[in-house]
């Protein structure tokens, strides 16, 4: 490998596995141009890691020229956490292997920036089969993350209140089995229902009715843990997820029952944060499990036959 780098030796001498001769590349002032106007950072090291290459996109990140860049390190532009994963991968393309990896980059205002890194080794047609060094091209995918989580967030959020709705809730339920069985202790659903919260939508309307369940999934949130799920449902309905109760039964369903009542308190507490004449009153439908097989809509099932139970009950 030359001490310096250079685009005629890459044309002449560097080649990609399996691609055709050097004599049919173009020129190399066209082959500069067309990696400056290329929307990503690619850029070329030796068999020591060390940048020999880098189109203008990746010295503008960098911050420095190309004869400044040459011959320098990745500690000597990341954090060291990040520098640690950028060798470990440099090490596996040096091995002949082909890799394809998220970087997250922590800048120093607090946000960070995603990566897609594909690297690929280099081979010298004068050295054989092992890789002399790494092409990279790095694109940023920030925006492309940023958009898949928000579109994530709305799959799985209650658009009013801003809670899991029944799909996120689901998939919590399953983690909760999955922690039981662990674990060896029960946890509980909670099946929430706003008593006659039609007659309030009649009487107030519907911005209203609105405003109540706002204000019921912030007081419900209050009452809980946080590693607890508050979820809405639909319409008037609420769910409250409440884990590691214990390996005691009786006492799981005891502990059950005093944040049930304190559940009913926080609902009464929402409807007069909405100054309603009206007081507002709900069902509260308890239903223990310890890890159970059947699925996570069976159990919501029972917690809601527990809640209309106790509803018929009370009229």
């Amino acid at each position: 490998m030359p001490k310096s780098f250079s685009m005629g030796w890459a044309r002449n001498h560097i080649i990609m596995k399996n691609s055709k001769t050097s004599e049919m590349l173009p020129p190399v002032s066209q082959l500069l141009s067309a990696l400056d106007a290329i929307p990503s950072h690619i850029y070329m090291k030796d068999s020591h890691s060390r940048y020999i290459y880098a189109n203008r996109h990746t010295l503008m990140l960098f911050g420095c020229s190309l004869t400044e860049l040459i011959g320098r390190s990745d500690d000597q532009f990341f954090p060291p956490n990040v520098v640690v994963h950028l060798k470990a991968i440099d090490q596996r393309v040096l091995q002949g292997e082909r890799t394809e990896e998220e970087i997250v980059d922590e800048e120093s205002d607090g946000h960070s920036r995603v990566y897609l890194e594909v690297k690929t080794p280099i081979y010298d047609s004068t050295q054989g089969d092992h890789p002399v060094g790494i092409l990279g091209i790095s694109t940023d995918i920030s925006k492309q993350k940023q958009l898949e989580k928000e579109i994530r967030q709305l799959a799985n959020t209650d658009s009013l209140t801003g809670l899991p709705n029944r799909r996120e809730l689901f998939g919590r339920i399953q983690r909760a089995q999955l922690n039981s069985k662990r674990t060896e202790s029960f946890f509980c659903l909670m099946f929430i229902d706003i008593d006659k919260f039609k007659a309030i939508n009649d009487q107030y309307g519907h911005e209203a009715g609105d405003n109540l369940l706002v204000q019921v999934s912030k007081h419900l949130l209050k009452v809980v843990r946080e590693t607890d799920v508050v979820s809405r449902i639909g319409g008037d309905e609420f769910v409250v997820l409440y884990e590691g109760l214990g390996k005691d039964k009786t006492q799981a369903s005891e502990f059950a029952s005093v944040i049930s009542q304190k559940i009913r308190i926080a609902i009464g507490a929402a409807g007069e944060a909405c100054g309603l004449s009206s007081r507002v009153t709900g069902s509260v439908g308890i239903t223990i499990f310890r890890y159970d097989t059947v699925s996570a809509s069976e159990l919501l099932s029972r917690a809601d036959a527990e809640m209309y139970k106790l509803k018929n009950h009370e009229r």
